[in-house]
């Protein structure tokens, strides 16, 4: 197995093996791998034992892996990242959730909510990306503690940056993403945040894994006026039938999703589906929504 997919997937024994090589790759870059959140990857013990053997390697935690490992919602990753920090930076200590660390920051310099990491985020984008308070309501309190000491601050709520290989991020965009949490994202929206389609699809679950999608806040977008139907040359309905998200799928049409509805190259979502899907659930569920076998592309 190749080191970068043994990080990855925390292949502890193999880490190893290849951390005795004359070329060995570095212990920081293995442990941004180990602690990367990888939709295709869950997450286990075994990747808090390579985090940790990485550490004792000499591995150096850095912001980044704090904001992956909490948008991934591993607490414990975190808290072992966070703990060796000589000085936690309030990028980190925004996505870890610790709203002492991030006022103390703010009373001395208030222009830290402004600061941006490699990529232009900002520690509001690492706040609302944190999915650390899904199971932990004490958390998900400090979460929305920091947001609004951002905001308050003078945190921009509209900064939209690159990462993870989208355009246009925004904090509510990564609310909507990974964050999940409808308290923080009513913040926003009070705030001044802008809802958009790509915050839609984060929603829904494009770019999650199928059927974990955030749908309460989905249909906050929708109450905020955007189009179930919007056509920019595919629909929400084309790409998730696409992507065989049967879950999205039956949202989708819960709320309104039309099948006949047609892709710039005259596609149906049924077209959609039958030429990416493996399995037939979605045909079978677009099918008994009304979409034509007639339809032509």
């Amino acid at each position: 197995m190749k080191i970068r997919d043994a990080a990855k997937r925390a292949h502890l024994d193999t880490i190893k093996s290849h951390l005795k090589d004359s070329n060995k790759p570095s212990t920081t870059s293995l442990l941004h791998l180990v602690v990367q959140d990888f939709t295709t990857i869950k997450k286990g013990p075994q990747h808090v034992r390579a985090a940790l053997y990485l550490l004792e390697q000499g591995a150096t935690p850095v912001n980044e892996m704090i904001y992956q490992a909490s948008r991934g919602g591993h607490t414990e990753l975190v808290k072992l990242l966070i703990d060796p920090l000589k000085t936690t930076d309030i990028h980190s200590a925004a996505a870890a959730g610790r709203s002492n660390i991030v006022d103390g920051i703010l009373s001395s310099d208030p222009q830290q909510c402004q600061a941006t990491d490699q990529e232009g985020k900002t520690p509001l984008h690492y706040c609302s990306a944190s999915a650390l308070g899904k199971k932990n309501p004490n958390k998900a309190a400090e979460l929305q503690h920091i947001a609004k000491a951002l905001l308050g601050a003078g945190a921009p709520i509209n900064a939209a940056v690159t990462c993870g290989g989208l355009e246009d991020v925004t904090p509510l965009m990564h609310t909507c993403w990974t964050g999940g949490d409808p308290i923080l994202f009513d913040l926003l929206i009070k705030r001044g945040a802008e809802p958009s389609y790509q915050s839609l699809w984060a929603a829904v679950g494009h770019f999650q894994r199928h059927g974990k999608g955030h749908y309460e806040l989905a249909s906050k977008l929708l109450q905020l006026g955007l189009d179930i139907n919007h056509n920019d040359g595919r629909t929400l309905l084309h790409g998730f039938a696409a992507h065989e998200d049967d879950r999205g799928v039956a949202w989708l049409l819960e709320q309104g999703a039309d099948v006949s509805q047609k892709s710039t190259d005259g596609s149906t979502p049924l077209h959609t589906a039958a030429k990416r899907n493996s399995g037939i659930k979605v045909i079978k569920r677009l099918l008994a929504a009304g979409a034509s076998v007639q339809a032509v592309d």
